[in-house]
């Protein structure tokens, strides 16, 4: 298994230093993708919000949620990835939310965010990678992404084109205004 095989990789380097074949600050720097167990890919909350429009639809249709006349608010409130599934909410369905209490979440992909997308990899995955582990291995330095979908190839149709992008930026002015 990869495990086995980083263990095996990692004593192989260290036999290297000891021979004086290698620096001793040298690590390996390598790269590994997440696969889900459902084999999903991380579409950076497009699936999670509507997860959450859904429930929210359901409990507004269904009783005992239709007690006061069925005119009970919606708030969505979280912090950082949270707050930004509140903001991705409203801008899907914003008939559907009354008041977003949100703290510290992103709300456009301004500069590397979109490395949590998982295809910073395929750029630099030293740079643009999900996480990463330098103490798992004594040798080595292991960077780690998510599954993606996407990736920047322009002639691909699983391309992240720039209407893929700023359909996850809730506060996109310009999207806001052609939505």
């Amino acid at each position: 298994n990869l495990n086995n095989a980083f263990i095996r990789i990692d004593q192989e380097i260290q036999k290297l230093k000891l021979n004086q074949k290698l620096n001793q600050n040298y690590k390996l720097r390598t790269h590994v993708s997440f696969l889900p167990s459902k084999n999903e890919y991380q579409n950076f909350g497009i699936m999670q919000a509507m997860d959450i429009l859904n429930a929210i639809f359901y409990i507004k249709e269904n009783s005992p949620f239709k007690l006061m006349g069925g005119g009970i608010r919606t708030i969505l409130f979280g912090n950082s990835y949270g707050g930004y599934l509140a903001n991705l909410c409203a801008k899907i369905a914003p008939w559907s939310i009354d008041f977003i209490l949100d703290n510290s979440s992103f709300v456009n992909l301004f500069g590397n965010i979109f490395r949590l997308i998982g295809f910073g990899k395929e750029i630099d995955f030293t740079r643009y990678h999900g996480t990463y582990d330098d103490t798992l291995f004594k040798n080595i330095f292991l960077y780690l992404s998510d599954k993606t979908y996407w990736n920047n190839n322009k002639f691909s149709k699983k391309y992240f084109s720039n209407a893929r992008k700023i359909i996850r930026e809730p506060l996109n002015k310009e999207h806001l205004i052609i939505q």
